[in-house]
């Protein structure tokens, strides 16, 4: 749980998962102490990783981090590693579950193929509550290598300044940090130091002009495009880019191993012929077994193979666009629903949306991705109140988002625009906020 997002979400999210404790430090107890009080589920244990006293925490049933042999855990493949909670889209956190075998399918395989040894030193750069951060963490272990965590803004969004003064030998991130270091005019060896031999990234689209821009300052460290949901464990695909691809749509390239990828036709739901674009489907060893107590929600999204030609075989609807080219490369055309990737990280617009709808003074709000130079999220709000709607509205989102699903712009109107056929205008709206821009 990332203790950066507001209480009620924390609180939430302890209600559904009902842990049999929580681990935290010190500096963080007063947070525990409002999600205590705002949760419904009566947290039995907390663990104290930074102490060795006997105080009282919270009046819990505190367990003490003590320094004690290993024990067999019992745990088997199956056996569940973590729960990822994402956006829902009725405001209601919903929890990937992902097993061992899952996760450590892709982990492994990436240690290997990007060659990590001892010598390396690996960037943190994730909150722990986003799932990159699984490779960030255990790659390193797997080999030897060095954990760096960022645990500041800064040394998150000015890459150069922290690869360079780290060491930083493999750089794992969503690719939003090439466009901090373009515009800071930081893209270059002469700021970055002779440490970095590798860059990865994952979490959104890489762009073909983020991709040439890392090409041209830095050709002599590969870069690689990963592409997967939190339901298909941290990433399932991967591409080295190079000058072919730039111009173009960057591919999110081929399966790892004991993945499986197919793009269904949207009616008929058969297979596809290469080039046609059609819905992505994700199966294999990193799928998840679903959402966590939400058999409604895993029910929609995991489904039998829908070709029909393995009767066993489960895969998972993505919700994403994708066509495959003759030589079998995966490229991704985006959603085909309201949920996007913004910062790295999967939101349902509908969340954004049903919050403002809860202010008292919004009549009706329709939430958008602005593909800007920057992309942003953007509000359209048919808004009734006399107080400034931005201000309003930001504190109120405050309080149940975390702050990258706040809308970066509000704007006011009587009326949001329909089509023919009376819905939301969705892209008249994208292009109402380009204009103000």
């Amino acid at each position: 749980m990332n203790p950066e997002f507001p209480s009620s979400r924390l609180a939430a999210i302890v209600d559904e998962a009902e842990p049999l404790a929580i681990i935290l430090t010190r500096e963080n107890l007063d947070i525990l102490r409002k999600v205590q009080t705002e949760a419904d589920f009566p947290i039995p244990h907390v663990i104290v990783m930074d102490t060795d006293s006997d105080e009282d925490y919270l009046g819990l049933d505190t367990i003490l981090a003590q320094n004690t042999l290993p024990v067999h855990s019992g745990v088997v493949e199956d056996d569940l590693a973590y729960l990822m909670f994402t956006s829902g889209t009725t405001g209601r956190p919903k929890g990937v579950m992902v097993q061992h075998r899952a996760a450590m399918n892709f982990v492994w395989w990436a240690a290997h193929f990007f060659n990590l040894t001892p010598a390396d030193r690996m960037s943190n750069h994730s909150s722990l509550s986003f799932d990159l951060s699984v490779l960030d963490l255990f790659a390193p272990l797997i080999v030897g290598a060095t954990i760096c965590p960022l645990r500041t803004f800064g040394e998150r969004t000015l890459a150069s300044r922290t690869i360079k003064s780290r060491g930083i030998t493999v750089w794992f991130s969503v690719p939003s940090v090439i466009t901090h270091l373009r515009r800071m005019k930081q893209l270059s060896r002469a700021a970055m130091g002779d440490s970095l031999r590798l860059a990865l990234f994952c979490g959104e689209a890489l762009s073909s002009d983020n991709a040439a821009a890392w090409i041209d300052a830095m050709p002599e460290v590969p870069i690689f495009n990963l592409y997967g949901p939190t339901e298909a464990a941290i990433a399932c695909t991967w591409h080295r880019v190079t000058s072919k691809d730039v111009g173009n749509r960057i591919p999110i390239g081929q399966p790892c191993p004991n993945v499986t990828l197919s793009v269904i036709d949207l009616d008929t739901e058969e297979t596809v012929p290469a080039g046609s674009s059609g819905r992505l489907m994700i199966g294999g060893s990193q799928l998840s077994p679903g959402y966590w107590r939400r058999l409604d929600l895993t029910e929609a999204v995991f489904r039998p193979d829908p070709r029909k030609l393995e009767t066993s075989a489960r895969y998972y609807e993505t919700g994403d666009l994708a066509y495959q080219d003759a030589n079998g490369i995966f490229y991704c055309l985006g959603r085909s629903d309201t949920q996007i990737k913004y910062m790295g990280y999967r939101i349902e617009l509908s969340e954004i949306e049903h919050t403002i709808s809860t202010h008292p003074d919004a009549i009706e709000a329709a939430v958008v991705l602005v593909d800007a130079e920057e992309p942003f999220i953007a509000a359209a709000v048919v808004w009734h109140g006399e107080s400034s709607l931005a201000s309003s509205l930001r504190e109120h989102c405050a309080a149940t988002l975390p702050s990258y699903m706040i809308p970066a712009q509000f704007q006011a109107s009587n009326t949001l625009p329909k089509n023919v056929n009376g819905k939301i205008d969705r892209n008249a709206i994208r292009q109402s906020f380009k204009s103000a821009k």
